[in-house]
């Protein structure tokens, strides 16, 4: 949880006495979905009070439905104060309370900043006092009740009867709610009800004089039946009866017959008898004759659930005379089930549908019948339930007329209980956009003084027009309204997309821009582009695609207002040259930056012949807020086109962009502290690092300026001024880790530190991508022993590493490594070994590996990118090392340093690097370093290590020894061998070279493993030198033709191999089947003469050691035991091959070896006098 929820609890844990487990339960329910943006507004006291003052004020609830109350804050009363009021409500759990409290607060005109929703499950005494509350996720509280407690932060009031009106409307809105949803299932009886009713008074009818009414009714009563499936939610029912007052028919609701926001009844005028002679004449034809079935909208706009204007069902009482009693009244809101569903399939419209294809007479199936069904389906649900056939008829004609026409057309159908009126304006298709439709709605609500609009878009596939329909809410009559004088004005407001375009360029760029730029993007957007986009949107669309040129992605960020379902959500606009974004690639992205993703809506623009992709996300917080653009917007735009590029790295770490104020930099600079840290302590995994920093964002932060205020060059403070401010953040920093419980991310947030601290250099203000940190080893407290005196950690997109050095004056190759999770410890134990190896000529040694990551399948491009890997690191390395000009030493550019000079930094080839000293001999040239091409041993200017056999040629010598002191002569007699590594290495290939009586049994690489049983000396011996000439090359290049009877090579990782008698016989294993791991543990078993390793990794132990002391995981699957290697003869081309306790096991057991540092310290040597 957060660090402030931790300081809450723990000070409830302090001062809450006895009422600290309950108090603890409450805060923690209440701030656990809290962001990070609520806790910058309060403080732990403010926390505290707010948990301490919300128990208290829903103990208050007692036996009452709801309480609400809206107030300001003080110290004097309440311990804290904000800048805000703070709305408190407390009821039972129902549905619809947050978003009708957040649609009353819209009417209201008053901002929400924060909300907190908790809904707790407790069990209250009969005083209401809480006795105990359930934990998130826990069981239920033995005879608990769900309560909704809901916490509203909002603009600040200060005037006391505002506060108090706001406090009114509310309780009116919940009291809404609860009788709505108290009611529901009584309500939904009294549909059903009705439903039977019709059924009834349809099957009285049909045996009659009524027998056509009777068939409408039926419909009804299906329309019943179809609101019940879900169509419908229902807030409200009561009835009326007409009954004889004083001789004349008056209306009067019934008394007791209310259900849901209908039960009260204190503002209806029908609570007292109303003679129907003084009902206006519209409802008076509504109540007294018509339909059997009325359904409208009423002016009315709901309280509970969604902000609109409600549908209204009033179904008549009749008698058995069909003559009019009442009225069963319904009101509540289609649901978006309805809204889907295809008009001619709801009872009512399908009969509707019905009357007006006969009254058309198309024939079924023509050309007419199916557009005049089209056009029926696309105009609003509200007016085909009031609006009769011959109108709709009228208006379907109209529209069908116009589809090859590009006039401007208005049609007004008033509505029938005199309300408003609906209008149809219909336009050419290109006439219209988005803007062009606000304006036409202003005006024409604007002539007709309406109070309320809504508004529905139809376009179908092949109109050359769109329609908009409008109804307003209006006290103006349809007879006073000047039809063809609005058709001419909105003619005039129509002006067609371009038109505002064009305006809107030529007023941003002036004339020869502007021009310039409308002829060149007018014409470029599709027609879903300009339905959706406004003329001001275009133009900066247009800016954006300009400034993109030949580039891969830009980004911009926007704020807009959602005009119909007012949801907080923001529009990320992302440009690009080609082909659009793969979705699955690119959605991760944004969830790693902290979006939450709604919908996106890909655009496309021809410009000059050549695709634009415009690509928009909707997109919120984790919390479903919109982003704070103002606020957050420019370092999310930069961090979405870095990583949309694929220049930067993305995983959950990212979201501290928006969680912690960081920008992308800054994040992967923690991800450089994040890798090293968990190389350093193997426990502790990258992704377990990345939720501790995640979990404490303002640590995070802290962390970051304190390494930027001990090494960012551009800080214009006196060294005295720059510590006294790295202590000062260092502190700030500490303070906030005491607020950690956890001990596990205590320990890792100060290891990070600990990082920070003990860095001497870094290049991360010099502007390359991947970032270097140089380490004093001996200031870590985390560093495992043995330490070396500085090593350079290095992260990056592609690649990672680490230089180790045991002094000032060290050399050591730099390997390519594949061990990503534990690359340190390889390093380290290729250090110790060279630390002896190097005591021949240079004082101490060094070592360095790196891994690559994003690795190409393509065997050619991978090669090329782990070359590009190597120059990043190489490059790192010279960022951080002082340089020597004449007889002075050079710091490198933009490096604050923590140490004395350090000039001294050469490397050779190893693992995977073999040719790359000309690469680095040409960096260190780029760089004017002092040592020109000594900077890395080999290359075109040094010895070829491969070339000479250097390494392999000084193992054999020892080899030849052990040998020699067994009696044998390897190179006059045969011997048996197995190995490790394969003929494209430098010293397998050249160790199988030395003798041209070695027959190779077996060998395997990290790929495949080689057999053959029984191997003619010659002919393996010329396989093996033909192979080691090709450029690369692996065993399953090798010819099968020359491999012995029931030989073969076997994917290492294979799941199961059957084993022929020849290779049991070799290898000396019984079994039928085995997989490829446990054929490489065969091969290490073998009982040979000699076991010649020239690979990579360590693939014998101590039987008194564990895999995990060994810091080789990749290996642990196929490791042995040294009491199990048979070998008589062990020859360590290749470095940490057996552990040093394996070493002295097997000598122990009469096995012949040495260590690596000395059968292959003769590469080293000729390296040193080079």
């Amino acid at each position: 949880m957060p660090a402030t929820i931790q300081q809450v609890t723990s000070r409830i844990a302090k001062e809450g006495g006895a009422d600290a487990e309950r108090l603890a339960a409450f805060a923690e329910r209440l701030f656990a979905k809290a962001d990070e943006a609520f806790f910058e507004q309060f403080d732990a006291d403010a926390l505290y009070a707010m948990a301490r003052d919300g128990l208290a004020f829903v103990e208050r609830l007692g036996d009452a439905p709801m309480i609400v109350e809206a107030r300001n804050p003080t110290y004097r009363a309440d311990g804290w104060e904000a800048p805000f009021t703070i709305l408190r409500l407390a009821l039972a759990d129902r549905p619809f309370i947050v978003d009708s409290v957040r649609n009353e607060l819209r009417r209201q005109g008053v901002e929400l900043v924060h909300l907190l929703h908790p809904i707790y499950s407790m069990r209250r005494d009969a005083a209401g006092r809480v006795e105990a509350i359930a934990a998130p996720g826990g069981a239920l509280v033995e005879g608990s009740e769900r309560i909704a407690f809901e916490l509203f932060v909002v603009e600040r009031e200060d005037d006391p009867a505002r506060l108090e009106r706001l406090s009114d409307a509310v309780r009116r809105v919940l009291d809404d709610v609860r009788l709505a949803t108290d009611d529901y299932q009584a309500i939904r009886q009294r549909a059903d009800e009705t439903r039977e009713y019709l059924q009834a008074l349809r099957a009285r009818g049909a045996q009659g004089r009524h027998r056509e009414r009777a068939e409408e009714v039926e419909e009804y009563a299906a329309f019943l039946a179809w609101l019940l499936d879900e169509h419908f939610v229902f807030l409200g029912y009561r009835e009326y009866d007409l009954i004889d007052l004083e001789g004349e028919q008056a209306l009067r609701l019934k008394p007791g017959s209310g259900l849901g926001i209908l039960r009260k009844t204190d503002d209806s005028g029908y609570r007292a008898p109303v003679p129907v002679r003084q009902i206006p004449d519209g409802l008076r034809e509504r109540v007294l004759g018509g339909r059997v079935v009325v359904v409208t909208k009423t002016n009315a706009e709901s309280t509970v659930h969604r902000a609109a204007r409600m549908d209204y069902i009033g179904v008549k009482q009749l008698g058995d005379g069909w003559q009019v009693l009442g009225e069963r009244r319904f009101l509540g809101l289609l649901t978006s089930k309805a809204h889907l569903t295809p008009a001619e399939q709801i009872p009512i419209l399908r009969r509707t549908l019905r009357k007006v294809l006969e009254l058309d007479g198309a024939p079924p199936g023509s050309h007419d019948y199916k557009a005049i069904v089209e056009v029926f389906n696309s105009l609003p649900r509200a007016d085909l339930f009031w609006a009769d056939a011959p109108t709709l008829l009228r208006e379907i004609r109209t529209i069908l007329s116009l589809e090859q026409e590009r006039g401007v057309r208005l049609t007004l159908r008033p509505d029938p209980l005199a309300r408003g009126v609906a209008m149809m304006v219909i336009l050419p298709r290109d006439r219209f956009d988005a803007e062009a439709r606000r304006r036409i709605q202003q005006h024409l609500a604007s002539a007709l003084a309406a109070s309320h609009v809504d508004y529905q878009l139809a376009m179908g596939e092949d109109e050359g027009q769109v329609r908009l329909h409008f109804f307003f809410t209006t006290d103006v009559l349809a007879r006073d309204i000047d039809l063809k004088g609005l058709e001419r004005e909105v003619a005039d407001l129509a002006r067609n997309w371009e038109d505002h375009v064009r305006e809107r360029l030529l007023q941003t760029h002036g004339e020869a821009q502007g021009r310039r730029l409308a002829e060149r993007y007018l014409r470029a957007f599709d027609e879903r582009y300009r339905a959706d986009t406004s003329a001001g949107r275009v133009v900066r669309d247009v800016e954006q695609l300009e400034a993109l040129g030949d580039g891969v992605v830009r980004v911009d960020l926007v704020n807009p207002v959602d005009e119909r379902r007012g949801v907080p959500a923001t529009l990320l606009r992302v440009y690009h040259a080609g082909t659009r974004f793969v979705l699955s690639d690119v959605l991760p992205l944004l969830e790693n930056l902290g979006f939450r993703v709604l919908e996106q809506t890909a655009y496309v623009a021809v410009v000059d012949g050549a695709e634009r992709g415009i690509e928009v996300f909707k997109v919120q917080d984790q919390h479903g807020d919109a982003i704070d653009v103002r606020r957050d917007g420019e370092r999310l735009i930069d961090a979405s086109t870095a990583l949309l590029r694929g220049d930067g790295e993305h995983d959950r770490l990212n979201r501290l962009v928006l969680y912690a104020g960081l920008t992308l930099r800054q994040v992967a600079l923690l991800r450089t502290l994040q890798m090293y840290y968990g190389q350093l302590v193997a426990v502790v995994s990258r992704r377990f690092v990345n939720e501790t920093l995640l979990s404490h964002p303002v640590a995070a932060r802290y962390l970051v300026e304190a390494f930027e205020a001990k090494f960012d060059p551009d800080l214009a403070l006196p060294d005295d001024e720059r510590a006294e401010r790295l202590e000062g953040v260092r502190q700030a920093y500490l303070d906030e880790l005491a607020n950690v419980d956890s001990l596990p991310e205590d320990q890792t947030l100060r290891g990070l530190l600990d990082l920070v601290d003990a860095s001497v250099r870094t290049n991360y203000y010099v502007g390359r991508v991947a970032i270097a940190l140089k380490i004093d080893s001996h200031a870590v407290a985390s560093m495992p022993d043995p330490r070396p005196r500085f090593e350079i950690a290095v992260a990056g997109p592609d690649v990672e590493g680490t230089h180790l050095r045991g002094g000032l004056v060290a050399r050591g190759g730099l390997r390519w490594s594949d061990r990503p999770d534990d690359f340190r410890t390889e390093v380290l134990g290729l250090m110790k070994t060279q630390m002896t190896k190097n005591a021949v000529i240079v004082p101490v040694g060094s070592k360095g590996g790196f891994v690559v990551k994003r690795q190409p399948t393509d065997r050619d491009a991978l090669r090329e990118h782990v070359k590009a890997c190597y120059g990043t690191f190489i490059r790192c390395l010279l960022d951080l090392t002082d340089n020597v000009v004449g007889d002075r030493v050079v710091q490198p550019p933009r490096v604050r340093r923590y140490d004395g000079d350090d000039t001294y930094l050469v490397v050779a080839a190893d693992k995977g690097t073999a040719t790359f000293s000309d690469l680095a001999n040409g960096i260190a040239a780029e760089f004017g370093f002092w040592l020109g091409d000594a900077f890395a041993s080999g290359g075109s200017q040094g010895y070829d290590h491969k070339a000479e056999g250097i390494t392999a040629r000084g193992a054999w010598q020892a080899v030849m020894r052990h040998f020699r002191e067994l009696g044998r002569d390897p190179m006059t007699e045969p011997f048996s061998v197995v190995g490790i590594g394969d003929m494209s290495g430098d010293v397998f290939g050249n160790g199988l070279l030395q003798s041209p009586h070695a027959r190779l049994i077996a060998a395997f690489n990290h790929q495949h493993v080689f057999i053959d049983p029984d191997p003619d000396p010659v002919r393996a011996y010329a396989e093996r030198s033909r192979l080691f000439a090709l450029p690369r090359s692996g065993w399953s290049d090798y010819d099968p033709a020359a491999i012995s009877g029931g030989g073969g090579v076997f994917l290492r990782h294979a799941k199961r191999i059957a084993p022929s008698p020849e290779i049991r016989a070799a290898l000396g294993i019984t079994v039928e089947t085995l997989s490829g791991q446990e054929l490489v543990r065969a091969v290490l078993r073998a009982e040979v003469d000699l076991l010649w390793n020239g690979g990579i990794g360590t693939y014998v132990k101590s039987s008194l050691e564990r895999n995990a002391d060994v810091g080789d995981t990749s290996n642990d699957p196929v490791r042995i035991d040294a009491n199990e290697l048979r070998a008589k003869v062990v020859g360590e081309g290749g470095n940490l091959g057996l552990t040093q306790l394996a070493r002295i096991e097997h000598a122990r057991r009469g096995g012949r070896i040495n260590t690596d540092a000395i059968d292959n310290a003769g590469g080293v040597a000729m390296s040193d006098r080079e």
